[in-house]
């Protein structure tokens, strides 16, 4: 209800009541303060009935021996007893006690307070028609003491009527107005009495409301103190809440970064954080080792390259997927990296390393069958090697970094098998990383020189070309073969350095010689990391300008890998620009790479070289290769060119079959320096027979 609506504040008595209140939902809310005031006028209601009763009683007895009037005497005393009965039964109907009245409905609440109101009304009648007749009966000690009484309850009124504002108001002003009103009516002196009667009313509404304010701005307070109180415990367990969750999400989150740490992001497998954190949880028993099994993925790269990254990933996730299927118990898989993966798993010490071999070769089974992925059926296949290992992280290490050389040797030697690591691979690896060293300084070091081996047409009457090879004598390894340091240099990339040397050094030899004036061309050998680098075309034609040689002396040999599908495009943008110079391109050790005859087409081919190993087998089947390889090669238009020959009987049957020119020991072994006419080693024709 509103302020004017009747629920006001009070003094005392009621402060004690507000102070009583418990929190309540929406507290600090207009209605919770009204009912709040309601509470305080009920518990405030047998006090204000008790005091009007025994003032009531104290005027009648005074009226009794004073000024005696039995009818109007038991008349106001019926009307007294009637009043208070009333009101009495009023508040006892609804509650006996305040907390009671706290508890009750609120519509039976306002019942209350409407029936309380009425019960006050007559109570203020009953002294209205007192006050009446003591006025009117001129016995100045019965006025004043009605005076008095009225005043005392009017000014008690504004205390313990405080919660209700507008029934206190008609309360107050039933008591003293009709009194001044009659005092005013007297005349005379009473007329000043009057005057006083109404300031003391002004004076008591004011007191009234200013009770009421109090007593409403504390019940507020009360509520609003009491709402900051649920409010700071409600911030303390949302506090004590957010804590707990915090923690909760600190162990969470710190749980997930320590699995994020340790594992592959796009396999779920260990990586290597992982790897060490397991070693460094497993302890070995008496007599066991950890079997480490290394692997790698055989020609990953050109899934990645050919079929883009999305299926390279999805290749990665199906190999690990694979591997983790055939896992030992108490065992690990990690993803090394790129497509590398490691197995430990511990064993006896004499049997770990087979059992190490023995599982890599059933895993290969698995992974080596067809993964079929977004249209694409693929085959996979994995070089492995197999170490063993202590306990403790720098034995596990270095048994790792063994296996690791077990699989290079696995894929240089046999791709797609499995090594077991011994000290010899340690030995080889040394080596080949110190020629990897070595290599960078041999130029300035002018360990590099060349030799030159002819091409003789196969009539044997002239020389065709005079074919460059490279010879490296280390001032630490001594002679080192090109079969060794040139896969090497092309692991390093410092086959562009060396190849860009050895065009440069051989165009200069050959211009010295005088041969390019006359008959002869020079035939230099190309690495693929050669083409694929810029400026390949630019460096040739340097060359040639510098030491003043015709484009059409030159041959530059390639092997079959300029087939390679990644880079097809850039390949055939390069050597079809150094044909169109005039340059002619040989297809060098054909028959041994991964290309096939109907591939001839797509790159500018003049000639074909093969092979010395169809050469020397000589049976049936390499004769059968080599004569296709003619008949194909002059349908394209390309020459042929048979390596290896070593015997005039091999020169004869190579000649037979329409090979146009033959380069082997029969004619001469590389050598420092150029022929201009064709010579047979006797050597080897005696061998020949």
């Amino acid at each position: 209800m509103s302020k004017d609506g009747g629920f006001g504040a009070g003094n005392e008595p009621v402060q004690q009541t507000a102070d009583a209140l418990a929190p309540l939902p929406g507290a600090g809310n207009l209605q919770a303060v009204d009912e709040a005031l309601l509470d305080a006028a009920y518990s405030n209601n047998l006090t204000s009935m008790l005091v009007n009763f025994i003032c009531g009683a104290g005027v009648l007895l005074t009226l009794w021996v004073l000024a005696p009037d039995p009818v109007f005497l038991w008349g106001w005393s019926a009307g007294l007893v009637a009043v208070t009965t009333f009101r009495l039964v009023v508040h006892l109907q609804n509650a006996r006690t305040p907390a009671e009245f706290c508890a009750l409905p609120q519509n039976l609440k306002i019942r209350w307070q409407l029936a309380s109101a009425i019960g006050l009304v007559f109570s203020a009648l009953l002294w209205m028609i007192m006050t009446i007749h003591v006025l009117s009966g001129g016995d100045p000690t019965i006025q004043f003491v009605n005076i008095v009484v009225v005043s005392s309850l009017a000014a008690g009124a504004t205390g313990t009527m405080a919660p209700q504002l507008g029934v206190g108001r008609l309360y107050l002003s039933v008591l003293l107005i009709q009194g001044c009103a009659a005092l005013l009516y007297q005349g005379g002196p009473m007329i000043a009495v009057s005057v006083l009667g109404v300031v003391l009313l002004g004076a008591m509404l004011y007191g009234h409301y200013r009770n009421h304010m109090i007593l409403r701005n504390s019940i507020e307070l009360r509520f609003a103190n009491s709402q900051l109180v649920l409010d700071l415990e409600d911030e303390r367990r949302a506090l004590e809440n957010l804590n707990a969750t915090l923690e909760d999400r600190v162990r969470s989150r710190t749980a997930e970064l320590k699995v994020q740490a340790e594992h592959d992001s796009l396999t779920g497998l260990c990586n290597r954080t992982g790897l060490r954190q397991w070693v460094s949880e497993h302890t070995l028993s008496p007599g066991c080792v950890f079997a480490v099994i290394f692997i790698d993925l055989d020609r990953f790269k050109q899934i990645n390259a050919g079929l883009g990254h999305t299926i390279g990933d999805a290749v990665l996730r199906e190999a690990g997927r694979r591997l983790s299927a055939h896992l030992p118990e108490g065992s690990v898989l990690a993803r090394w990296g790129g497509d590398e993966f490691l197995i430990l798993f511990s064993g006896h010490g004499t049997i770990a390393q087979q059992a190490g071999f023995m599982l890599a070769n059933r895993m290969r089974e698995a992974v080596e069958a067809p993964i079929n992925f977004s249209g694409h059926t693929l085959y996979v296949s994995f070089s492995a090697g197999v170490s063993l290992s202590n306990a403790g992280e720098r034995n596990v290490g270095a048994a790792i970094r063994a296996a690791d050389l077990a699989m290079g040797q696995a894929k240089r030697t046999r791709r797609g098998s499995t090594l077991i690591y011994s000290d010899d691979m340690k030995g080889e690896q040394e080596r080949r990383l110190m020629i990897g060293q070595f290599l960078k300084q041999a130029i300035k070091a002018g360990e590099f020189a060349l030799a030159f081996q002819p091409v003789v047409a196969a009539s044997l009457d002239s020389i065709d070309a005079h074919e460059t090879l490279l010879r490296w004598n280390n001032r630490v390894l001594g002679p080192v073969s090109p079969d060794e340091f040139i896969p090497i240099a092309e692991e390093t990339g410092e086959i562009v350095t060396i190849g860009a040397y050895v065009l440069d050094e051989a165009l200069r030899q050959y211009a010295a010689s005088g041969l390019a004036a006359r008959a002869g061309k020079l035939a230099i050998n190309l690495s693929l990391l050669q083409i694929v680098t810029p400026g390949l075309t630019e460096q040739v034609r340097a060359a040639l300008a510098r030491h003043r040689i015709s484009a059409h002396k030159l041959v530059l040999e390639v092997t079959e890998s300029i087939f390679d599908d990644r880079n097809s495009s850039l390949i055939n943008t390069v050597l079809t620009g150094l044909h169109k110079d005039g340059i002619e391109i040989h297809l060098d050790d054909f028959g041994t790479g991964y290309s096939s005859l109907s591939r001839l087409h797509e790159m500018p081919i003049t000639a074909l070289k093969i092979d010395k190993s169809f050469v020397q087998k000589g049976d049936a089947q390499a004769t059968a290769i080599i004569e296709g390889s003619v008949l194909i090669a002059r349908q394209f238009g390309i020459r042929v060119i048979a390596e290896g020959v070593e015997t005039l009987e091999q020169a004869q049957s190579l000649q037979a079959i329409g090979v146009d020119a033959l380069q082997g020991y029969l004619f001469s072994r590389p050598v420092p320096g150029f022929q201009e006419t064709v010579t047979v080693n006797p050597q080897e024709q005696l061998a020949a027979g």
